[in-house]
Protein backbone atom coordinates (compact mmCIF):
# COMPACT_ATOMS: atom_id res chain seq x y z
CA UNK A 1 0.00 0.00 0.00
CA UNK A 2 1.21 3.38 -0.54
CA UNK A 3 1.70 6.45 1.88
CA UNK A 4 3.11 10.11 1.32
CA UNK A 5 5.26 11.96 3.31
CA UNK A 6 3.10 15.31 4.73
CA UNK A 7 4.90 18.08 4.71
CA UNK A 8 5.58 17.95 8.44
CA UNK A 9 7.82 14.51 7.72
CA UNK A 10 5.06 12.74 8.58
CA UNK A 11 3.12 10.10 7.18
CA UNK A 12 -0.11 8.21 8.19
CA UNK A 13 -0.62 4.61 7.16
CA UNK A 14 -4.16 3.98 5.57
CA UNK A 15 -7.02 2.40 7.64
CA UNK A 16 -6.65 -0.98 5.43
CA UNK A 17 -3.18 -1.48 5.58
CA UNK A 18 -3.56 -0.75 10.25
CA UNK A 19 -6.13 -3.12 10.13
CA UNK A 20 -4.36 -6.25 7.86
CA UNK A 21 -1.49 -5.93 10.99
CA UNK A 22 -3.98 -5.48 13.99
CA UNK A 23 -1.74 -2.62 14.62
CA UNK A 24 -1.90 -0.91 18.14
CA UNK A 25 -1.05 2.46 19.05
CA UNK A 26 3.07 2.80 19.06
CA UNK A 27 5.44 1.11 16.25
CA UNK A 28 8.97 0.30 16.01
CA UNK A 29 9.95 1.97 12.52
CA UNK A 30 13.06 0.33 11.22
CA UNK A 31 14.90 1.53 7.52
CA UNK A 32 16.66 -1.00 5.74
CA UNK A 33 17.63 -0.95 1.86
CA UNK A 34 15.77 1.97 1.14
CA UNK A 35 12.60 0.35 3.04
CA UNK A 36 10.81 1.72 5.83
CA UNK A 37 9.23 -0.95 7.97
CA UNK A 38 6.70 -0.83 10.50
CA UNK A 39 6.69 -3.35 13.48
CA UNK A 40 3.69 -3.23 16.11
CA UNK A 41 4.94 -2.62 19.50
CA UNK A 42 2.81 -4.84 22.18
CA UNK A 43 1.92 -2.74 25.32
CA UNK A 44 2.63 -4.04 28.64
CA UNK A 45 -0.05 -5.23 29.53
CA UNK A 46 0.35 -7.81 26.44
CA UNK A 47 3.23 -8.92 27.24
CA UNK A 48 2.54 -9.41 31.33
CA UNK A 49 -0.48 -11.58 29.52
CA UNK A 50 1.93 -13.33 27.89
CA UNK A 51 4.25 -14.26 31.19
CA UNK A 52 1.24 -15.35 32.73
CA UNK A 53 0.24 -17.90 29.63
CA UNK A 54 3.71 -19.42 29.59
CA UNK A 55 3.89 -19.82 33.26
CA UNK A 56 7.11 -17.53 33.19
CA UNK A 57 7.53 -15.40 37.16
CA UNK A 58 10.13 -13.16 38.27
CA UNK A 59 12.15 -16.17 39.08
CA UNK A 60 12.14 -16.89 35.34
CA UNK A 61 12.84 -13.38 34.01
CA UNK A 62 15.70 -12.87 36.78
CA UNK A 63 17.59 -16.08 35.22
CA UNK A 64 16.56 -15.01 31.30
CA UNK A 65 18.49 -11.99 32.19
CA UNK A 66 21.52 -13.15 33.89
CA UNK A 67 21.93 -16.04 31.12
CA UNK A 68 21.69 -13.02 28.22
CA UNK A 69 24.27 -11.05 30.78
CA UNK A 70 26.25 -13.89 30.52
CA UNK A 71 26.45 -14.20 26.37
CA UNK A 72 29.47 -12.34 25.17
CA UNK A 73 28.55 -10.58 21.70
CA UNK A 74 30.64 -11.06 18.63
CA UNK A 75 29.82 -8.80 15.46
CA UNK A 76 29.62 -9.71 12.19
CA UNK A 77 32.35 -8.83 10.02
Amino acid sequence: MRTKVKFTNETTPTKAALQAVDAGERFQVEGQLGQTNLATLQRGDAVRTKLVVLALGDADVVQAVKWSRSMTFTPHP
